[in-house]
């Protein structure tokens, strides 16, 4: 039972930070103006560096999303069950 809740809990937070991403994240002006131009100087960088260079920035850009996810995921659950302690905090100050 732990296990399958875990499970739905990991897959929940998977599906909403995804959610939040494709609907808030890619929308904000400042973070596409940012994205963009990240774009712009990697094909720069990469335009100009030998090949076998270019696989090993593919690798690091690959781990580095990586990370990201990992760290959205686990800030995304933090959040979640800091909000239910807080919920439970307010709840236990009103009675």
């Amino acid at each position: 039972m732990v296990r399958s809740f875990k499970g739905s809990l990991k897959k929940f937070i998977e599906d909403r930070v995804d959610e939040i991403g494709n609907k808030f994240v890619i929308k904000n002006k400042e973070y596409k103006k940012l994205a963009d131009y990240s774009t712009k100087v990697h094909y720069q960088i990469r335009d100009n560096l030998p090949d076998n260079i270019k696989k090993l920035i593919g690798e690091y850009e690959t781990i580095n999303t990586s990370m990201q996810c990992i760290s959205e995921e686990i800030m995304y659950e933090q959040g979640f069950i800091d909000g239910i302690r807080s919920n439970e905090i307010i709840k236990s100050i009103k009675h």
